[in-house]
């Protein structure tokens, strides 16, 4: 699974982007990669490893829920590219 969010505002200089992969190792692992950033930038990447698929899902969900709700913290949502 892949998903893409961006965030732009340019009232408020942001410019962000986020990004989730959930996949399996060869151990039967779930990985959550997350990279994030500034557009254009390299960004930064984060793997967690989960022994079942419905931890990383919780995972995956939690995040998206904080990114698509962000108006408080970076004024203004991520949106689903």
């Amino acid at each position: 699974m892949y998903i893409k969010l961006a965030a732009k505002n340019p009232e408020r200089n942001v410019f962000r982007e986020y990004v989730i992969y959930l996949s399996k190792s060869l151990f039967g692992d779930y990985l959550v990669n997350i990279i994030y950033g500034r557009i254009g930038s390299k960004g930064h990447q984060l793997v967690y490893a989960y022994a079942n698929k419905r931890d990383a899902q919780k995972h995956v969900d939690m995040a998206l829920r904080k990114r698509l709700n962000s108006t408080s913290r970076i004024g203004c949502n991520y949106e689903i590219m």
